[in-house]
């Protein structure tokens, strides 16, 4: 809940159950399906993982067995994975047959391209673009075809931003970056031709540095959802329609929202 930074438990995977899982990170939530998808290392080797209550189902490996910690869907259902510097995707991981364990014939996620600036600890894609807050700052990289320029956008804060975001999120075309520290959540307004930002505190965050954000892409924000609880008086329930917090270590992975 964004208003009030309390958390509620959806479900809990434990890894104990899958020992030769040694990396839980880069998550998001598939919208055709609406499945997590994780960026897992299987024996310590990196693979997405199709994740849920019941377990964890390898549908596809990672260029030359690599990790991420930051990753997301497009609106199309396309999962994109960064590193920091180096960007994969994978289309449609929906209508992959999923494994228990890695087997020889699995597709491998495409290597999208390298980039010129380090991502932060997670990103978005709005609008053909790549999107990711460091230090405070706001790193996009244009997805558009042959291009992959990246750049810092110049801050025009309403709101001062500093430290780690490792939460990142997307409403129904809105940008939304949690910080690490709990400073807050933003709403991110970038203007890709100024090159400029607006990022406006609309709420709380869980403090943590073991977390990654997803959500259902095409839902409400919790902020559009408290405000039409309160013109309706209808409780704050709706506030947190839609928000999701992945907290994640090497032995359990548990999806708040």
């Amino acid at each position: 809940d964004w208003t009030t930074s309390n958390r509620s438990l959806h479900w809990s995977l434990s890894l104990s159950d899958h020992p030769k899982i040694t990396f839980v990170n880069g998550c998001g939530i598939g919208p055709k399906d609406n499945i997590v998808y994780c960026i897992v290392a299987y024996a310590d080797v990196g693979h997405l993982g199709r994740l849920d209550g019941n377990g964890v189902a390898i549908v596809a490996r990672t260029p030359a067995g690599g990790t991420s910690v930051s990753a997301s869907f497009d609106e199309a259902g396309t999962f994109l994975a960064d590193t920091g510097r180096q960007i994969w995707k994978i289309a449609a991981p929906h209508e992959l047959k999923g494994w228990s364990e890695p087997t020889p014939d699995l597709p491998e996620l495409d290597w999208v391209g390298k980039v010129d600036l380090f991502h932060g600890a997670d990103s978005v894609i709005w609008r053909e673009h790549l999107i990711s807050v460091k230090n405070g700052n706001v790193i996009i990289t244009n997805l558009t075809e042959g291009d992959l320029s990246t750049w810092q956008a110049m801050p025009n804060p309403a709101d001062p931003m500093s430290g780690t975001f490792g939460g990142g999120y997307l409403y129904s075309g809105r940008l939304y970056f949690s910080a690490n520290s709990g400073e807050g959540t933003y709403q991110i307004e970038p203007d890709l031709q100024a090159r400029t930002f607006i990022g406006t505190r609309v709420g709380a965050a869980f403090r943590t540095s073991r977390n990654d954000g997803l959500n259902c892409i095409f839902t409400r924000s919790p902020d559009e959802a408290a405000a039409d609880a309160d013109s309706k008086d209808s409780g704050s329930q709706s506030s947190r329609l839609g928000a999701w917090l992945s907290i994640l270590s090497m032995f359990e992975h548990t999806l708040y929202q």
